[in-house]
């Protein structure tokens, strides 16, 4: 379940990473990470690919944002 989600997750963040390194700073990433029911996943580790020192932890509907 959360396999699947988690790498399209990581890429969002790790795009925002590079937009923020070329002058576009201020940008805000936000998602929702479910499973494959369509459920949302609490408490899923939302991170940087490369550099967990970044990221966040999902909330009661399933939400991140960073």
């Amino acid at each position: 379940m959360i396999k699947r989600a988690v790498p399209a997750v990581i890429m969002l963040l790790a795009f925002s990473l590079q937009l923020q390194a070329q002058g576009g700073g201020g940008i805000t990433v936000k998602g929702t990470v479910v499973d494959n029911n369509a459920e949302p996943l609490i408490g899923a580790s939302v991170v940087v690919k490369g550099n967990t020192s970044l990221g966040t932890v999902t909330d009661f509907d399933g939400n991140f944002w960073e």
